[in-house]
């Protein structure tokens, strides 16, 4: 029990499951039933994956699609990952001590889903720019004090948290035309005095 509370608790942080806001029904309403639904966004993308075309024998066409746990940030993609440019999820583990390089995921061009919040984040790399499928950054405690202009050029993201970046002073102009972005976490961002218009 005490497992899957942990697997449940690890995948609640990750934004791959909610709490969810339907009302219970009648049969669990007098039990200690606690419902979960998955994101909205995690959903999106778990559909975008399944409609990849199928061949007759059943498996993906090409290398398939890739999800990647990696428990070192300070490290090039490629020294990681052996098909790193197929990854579509990636996420660091336990990097809390190990600082973000920009080359970790530089080439993980197809990435939906990029969760750096293990990581220590001094400044997030230029090089997020060039992830032009990016659907979800997860990048909480940035130390720097302002996030690359390059983010606003990501047409497809719809989820951008930046939370508990104290140092954070200010966003970037443009941000405010990124027409797909549908979640913006600010939260503990106590240096931001004023959003862009």
């Amino acid at each position: 029990m005490q497992l899957c509370e942990k697997y449940v608790m690890q995948l609640l942080g990750m934004s791959f499951l909610q709490y969810s806001k339907t009302p219970m029904n009648d049969r669990w309403r007098d039990k200690d039933v606690t419902v979960f639904t998955m994101h909205d966004l995690v959903h999106d993308l778990a559909r975008a994956i399944l409609a990849d075309p199928v061949n007759n024998k059943g498996s993906v066409v090409g290398n398939g699609c890739l999800y990647a746990f990696l428990t070192d940030c300070s490290k090039p993609l490629q020294l990681s990952a052996t098909s790193s440019a197929n990854i579509k999820a990636l996420h660091f583990l336990d990097s809390g001590k190990l600082e973000l390089r920009g080359d970790a995921f530089s080439l993980g061009t197809c990435l939906r889903v990029l969760d750096l919040s293990e990581c220590l984040i001094r400044k997030l790399p230029e090089s997020v720019g060039q992830l032009k499928l990016l659907r979800f950054i997860r990048a909480p405690r940035i130390r720097d004090q302002m996030i690359p202009n390059c983010i606003t050029e990501l047409s497809e993201l719809n989820y951008l948290n930046l939370r508990g970046s104290h140092n954070l002073s200010a966003l970037p102009e443009s941000i405010g035309g990124m027409k797909g972005l549908m979640h913006l976490d600010l939260s503990g961002c106590h240096g931001i005095r004023e959003l862009p218009k």
